[in-house]
């Protein structure tokens, strides 16, 4: 349960997450190459609410999500506050319709936001012991605030709604210790995964040569105050040498890149790129730059699901030093001593 789509359909999709989308596509490669495991997804379609995106009525339909093997994507009306109602009932509704073909089946979610954890709690207050529920919880439900928007009612309500569901699991997939303390009761039983990798996938490692590398260092990632954009974009005003700053992805901090990029040649934005272009471009850098704040509250309890591509391309990384980053990457990365600009 969760919110999955395809490679190409996420680069078109206004509320997908290409860091995200890919976890839950990997998951679901890896759960179905068993061949005793029957996988039978269920998407929540992630996009804008109208008018930001311009479908009115997404109709329940089965999608590719890659060759021969689809996802039942529910239904609902794209508008504010009646898009989330319609994706909790039908949520439900189609997670009921499967029990009676599949009683013992156990579900597990992506997260536990009010879309998909509010029905998932519902039914394990109807079910109890009699059904299994878990989650990879790759976002925990932290508040997350900034200039251009800025925190409603709602969103709490939202957040305050997605401890409740968390707390209803049987167990859960965390990315970094922390979580455990702030979302999970005592007695939840939860294993932590920092990330991963598709194991097919290329690498860069053991073939790096800077001889012939420009000097371009790259960021990419969710365009968010709590990645440490401003901090990057400060940065670059100090710096006096032939170093171009590319800056990839989408996000609440949008505008402000750009216009970074229009008042500082050293600074470009290039926009949202499918992740195998990502990938390739991670190979050829300089230098990947994970510049996320220290003290956010967010980064107390995540880890930079980019931080594995990038150390799978070979190339340098520099980083400010995280609670999630424990020994072991140490010697890994190049780290910020401190959570500034000019550092």
């Amino acid at each position: 349960m969760g919110y999955a789509v395809s490679e190409e359909e996420c680069m078109i999709a206004s509320g997908a997450s290409v860091a995200g989308n890919k976890m839950q596509l990997n998951v679901l490669k890896e759960l179905t190459s068993y061949p005793d495991i029957n996988v039978i997804p269920i998407t929540v379609y992630p996009c804008a609410a109208y008018p930001r995106d311009s479908k009115l009525i997404y109709s329940e339909k089965k999608k590719e999500l890659w060759k021969n093997f689809t996802t039942i994507q529910i239904g609902f009306i794209n508008l504010p506050i009646i898009k989330q109602l319609c994706q909790m009932i039908n949520v439900y509704i189609q997670i009921e319709k499967q029990r009676k073909k599949y009683p013992d089946a156990e579900i597990f979610s992506f997260n536990m936001f009010p879309q998909v954890g509010n029905p998932l709690r519902w039914l394990k207050k109807k079910y109890k012991e009699k059904i299994t529920i878990n989650t990879l919880l790759a976002d925990p439900p932290v508040l997350v605030e900034n200039e251009e928007k800025k925190s409603t009612i709602l969103q709490k309500m939202f957040i305050e709604q997605a401890k409740k569901n968390i707390e209803a699991v049987d167990g859960a997939i965390i990315l970094n210790k922390y979580a455990a303390y702030d979302f999970l009761k005592q007695g939840q039983k939860y294993i932590v995964v920092d990330g991963g990798i598709n194991i097919s996938e290329e690498t860069g490692v053991g073939k790096i040569d800077y001889k012939e590398r420009k000097r371009e260092i790259i960021f990419s990632g969710a365009l968010e105050e709590y990645n440490g954009i401003k901090t990057l974009v400060n940065a670059m005003k100090l710096v006096e040498s032939d170093v171009v700053l590319k800056i990839y992805g989408d996000g609440n901090l949008k505008n402000y890149v750009e216009k970074a990029a229009a008042n500082n040649k050293k600074i470009r934005y290039m926009g949202k790129v499918s992740n195998e272009v990502m990938m390739k471009l991670q190979r050829e850098a300089y230098l990947l730059l994970n510049p996320r704040s220290i003290n956010e509250p967010i980064s107390k309890v995540t880890f930079p699901s980019k931080m594995f591509e990038y150390l799978l391309s070979g190339t340098v990384v520099v980083s400010t030093k995280l609670n999630g980053f424990s020994e072991e990457y140490y010697d890994k990365m190049i780290w910020f001593e401190e959570d500034n600009a000019e550092c």
